[in-house]
Parts: structure tokens; C-alpha cells; sequence
């Protein structure tokens, strides 16, 4: 289990199979989804399509029958919007107060994933600004960053406990994480960073007891208290790790490394995927390198650790499994396409979802077993091919993928 759920459980009295909160939905626990489909194409599984979020990258938010998401309209305003889980009806659409430009459409306004929970909604986007609304579209508060406040870069996605939202702001000299209180809207703390070179999200977890928010960024991982903002632990020397979010399982927390700009960091990088063990002893953290990727490295997705394995995609499709005790390999092969979706661990299998329209389904464990393949919008043969499946949610019976300019609902007959 994500070791986050034990901060955000408080967020959750809707059913476990109902929900999913934030970015890799983490939030809510997948092992509670019993059912989810596996079969599924062009002609038939879909439940329903839709345009009506407009375009974007972030991913969607579900929570019980509606699906909020961000997303830029033709005319290039940025607006969140909701969608009814049963049919695609738009429920309400809620714009931001400045239109993006259009080279921002689909890229930047709408890259960062919106968190939901029982009050409602928190977005950011648009000329980075960030909307707090409710579960039927009204506004709660909205915020309009300052230079300061990093409106250079504000595209990683949001995370949450009960009583915050944290954001991740690049700067030109550096980056800071923040935290709103989700009542006001006000900065309850603000930690200043040196790097600025991340495209990661920063992530809730609590290890040994204690909430935490984990930010994974160029040469660094870092840790800071969720109440006051204060530097836990971090460990140095990394290269690449500017994309995948660390994922964390107990005390283990998994850090992805993507291939680097220079030729010579590349040792740096594979030496930089690894399990680094987080301990609370004496009331000082502890970390040691557990076990190193055996030379794998990450692509865009984050590594996944589910039932005594850890799961790594890198950017040419290659899959490897990795037993959490030693990080033995288990085996590594080549699928379909590359993914830039982190691995979904859900209904007893795993989920491996192509950028280009194939979703692999596998049996979780040590041997690598194909349950299915499943393949959306098959393109004219010669035809280039793009990046199709852009994010993902799931909650029981449904699968919610997001494509640059729809989000596509499959269902569990």
C-alpha cells in the first residue's frame, strides 16, 4: 500500500472503490478496486467520449459519479470542468480569469493535475492561477500568483492532505514548495529550493509515522515536514531525475531517473533509480540505498512497487520487474510502445497503458504474463503516430483515460 493513504484517509469518506484524488492517484487505494475492465477497443468497452474538457495533459480527478478536469478550450481560455462518471455530461465548466495564450494550448496551461476531496476541487493552470471550487462549480477562493511565487513554472501537479494543498513553483534562480490553506487560500508556509531544474510533482506519503512531502527533482530528493515546511531528510549526487515522482511503499521509496542531456552524466543515472530506505530513529532520519535499478532507467512514468515487486518503464517500452527485497531482476522485456503513465496495480493485474493507444494488461508477480492487449484509435496504416493516452483514473468498474483532447470513459460490463 502507498504509504500516502495514511495521510489523506481522512479525505476519503466517500467508498475506497470511489475515489481517486490526485496525480497517480495518489490518495486512495487501488488494492480496494475489485473489478476493472480488461477487455476493451474501438468497438466496444467504451462507455463514452468527450471533448468537453478541452485540451490538456493533467490528469483527471474522480470523485463518486463526477470527473473534474483541466483543460484549454479553442479560444484558449483554461477552465476546469465536470463531468458526470455515467454518461460524459458535462456537469459545469468554470474558466480561469485570463485566457492562455495559444501556444499554451494543451501544453503548459493544462499540464498540472488537479486534487479533489470532500469539500471540492483545487486547480492550477491557466496563467498560473489556482481555483478552489465545489462539488456543484462554485467558487470557494481564487488566487493569482505573484512573480514571486514562481508563475515562471507552475506546472507541476497539485497534491494534498486534509488541511493543504501543496504546489511546486519553478524560478529562475530556484524552485519553492508551498502550502495553501485549502479554507483561504492563504500561505501557510513557503520553502525555498535551489533547484530549478524539475518537472516532477511533488507527493504525500508518511513514513514511520510522520506526514511528509517528497519532491524529486535535478540531482535531489527531499523531504518536508507537511505542517511547517521544515527539510526531514534528502539525499544528493543524482542525475536525471527530473521527471518520474519517487513512489513510496513503507519505509522504501522508489526514485526514477530519466537518460540524461550529457552523455557523461549517464552512469550518474543509472546509479540514480534506486530504493532508498527512509528510517526514524532517535528522532533522526536514516537513509541508505537499498538496491540499485540493475542499470535500468525511467522514462516520463514512475516506477510502481506492488505485492513484493517494483515495476520499471523506461522510454524505448522496456518493462522490468524488480523484487522490493534485494531488487533482484525478475525479468525485462520490450512491450508495444513506450509509457508515460505510471504503472496501474489494480483488480490483480497490472495496467501499462502505451502512448500511442495500447494498453497492456499483465498478472502481477515474477513471470511475465500477458492477460490482454486493448488498442484505441487505430490510426491509417503509414500514418505517424502521436501520443494518445496522456493520463489516467481509475475507480471501481471504470477506467478513465485522457488523450490530448479527449477523456475517454471504458466500463466493466
Amino acid at each position: 500500500m502507498n504509504s500516502a493513504l495514511l495521510i489523506v484517509a481522512a479525505l476519503v469518506v466517500a467508498g475506497p472503490a470511489e475515489v481517486w484524488p490526485g496525480f497517480n492517484g495518489v490518495g486512495c487505494d487501488t488494492a480496494k478496486i475489485r473489478s476493472l475492465p480488461l477487455h476493451w477497443s474501438e468497438a466496444s468497452g467504451i462507455a463514452w467520449r468527450s471533448s468537453q474538457a478541452g485540451a490538456g495533459t493533467s490528469s483527471p480527478v474522480i470523485w463518486k459519479e463526477a470527473i473534474y478536469a483541466s483543460g484549454v478550450d479553442v479560444s484558449g481560455r483554461w477552465q476546469v470542468t465536470a463531468l458526470r462518471l455515467g454518461d460524459g455530461q458535462r456537469l459545469w465548466a468554470k474558466y480561469g480569469a485570463d485566457h492562455s495564450t495559444k501556444n499554451q494550448l494543451g501544453k503548459w496551461a493544462a499540464v498540472s493535475s488537479p486534487v479533489v476531496d470532500t469539500s471540492g476541487v483545487y486547480a492550477l493552470g491557466g496563467h498560473h492561477e489556482i481555483l478552489a471550487l465545489k462539488h456543484g462549480g462554485e467558487v470557494r477562493w481564487r488566487r493569482g500568483l505573484t512573480r514571486s511565487e514562481g508563475t515562471s513554472g507552475a506546472t507541476a501537479s497539485l497534491a494534498q492532505d486534509e488541511a493543504h494543498v501543496f504546489a511546486l513553483f519553478k524560478h529562475q534562480a530556484g524552485s519553492s514548495l508551498v502550502a495553501l490553506n485549502k479554507l483561504s487560500g492563504e500561505t501557510t508556509w513557503s520553502a525555498a529550493r535551489d533547484s530549478s531544474a524539475s518537472g516532477t510533482s511533488p507527493i504525500l506519503a508518511c513514513i514511520d509515522g510522520t506526514p511528509q512531502v517528497i519532491v524529486s527533482s535535478a540531482g535531489m530528493v527531499e523531504s518536508y515536514d507537511s505542517e511547517t515546511g521544515r527539510r526531514l531528510w534528502w539525499i544528493g549526487n543524482l542525475a536525471g531525475n527530473t521527471a518520474p515522482v519517487p513512489f513510496v511503499s513503507g519505509n522504501m521509496v522508489l526514485i526514477g531517473a530519466m537518460p540524461p542531456s550529457s552523455p557523461h552524466e549517464l552512469f550518474q543515472s543509472l546509479q540514480s533509480n534506486l530504493a532508498l530506505q527512509v528510517e526514524l530513529r532517535d528522532r533522526n532520519w536514516r537513509l541508505q540505498v537499498a538496491w540499485g535499478s540493475n542499470g535500468r532507467l525511467s522514462g516520463l512514468a514512475s516506477p510502481v512497487a506492488h505485492a513484493s515487486y517494483a515495476y520499471w518503464t523506461d522510454r524505448h517500452a522496456q518493462l522490468s520487474c524488480l523484487a522490493m527485497r534485494d531488487g533482484e531482476e525478475a525479468f525485462s522485456v520490450e512491450l508495444d510502445e513506450p509509457c508515460e503513465i505510471a504503472p496501474l496495480a489494480a483488480a490483480g493485474r497490472i495496467y501499462l497503458f502505451g502512448k500511442h493507444g495500447t494498453t497492456t494488461v499483465i498478472e502481477p508477480g515474477p513471470k511475465f504474463a500477458v492477460l490482454a492487449k486493448n488498442k484505441l484509435d487505430f490510426l491509417p496504416e503509414g500514418a505517424e503516430q502521436q501520443t494518445m493516452q496522456q493520463a489516467v483514473a481509475a475507480v471501481e468498474n471504470h477506467l478513465v483515460i485522457r488523450t490530448g483532447r479527449e477523456i475517454i470513459c471504458i466500463r466493466q460490463p
